[in-house]
């Protein structure tokens, strides 16, 4: 039985990347986002480091806005990529029952 779940837990995760993927290259604002968060980036390096969580480093006062910024922009993304996979799951689902011949 536990088999049967990581089986079905590793075919969601392929699923949801197929589905991020599919949306990185369709939606033209999720790409104007991920180019918003690179320049955002590149104009405060330090940001990089957030992602490392070795690292513990404190953020100046005046660089809260950058800072403010890059979340709300990554709260964008998650919120495309939920999107995508709520809508396309409705058509999948949808899809499977009509071939089911319930509707």
């Amino acid at each position: 039985m536990e088999e049967y779940f990581e089986m079905l837990h590793s075919a969601l995760d392929e699923y949801l990347m197929s589905l991020t993927v599919r949306v990185q290259k369709e939606d033209e604002g999720y790409q104007a986002i991920l180019e918003q968060m690179e320049a955002l980036q590149q104009a405060h390096p330090w940001l990089e480091e957030l992602y490392d969580t070795a690292l513990v480093r404190e953020v100046p006062g005046e660089e809260y806005p950058a800072l403010q910024e890059l979340l709300q922009l990554q709260i964008d993304v998650a919120t495309r990529d939920r999107r995508a996979a709520y809508c396309r799951g409705l058509y999948d689902a949808l899809g499977f029952l009509r071939r089911a011949g319930v509707l």
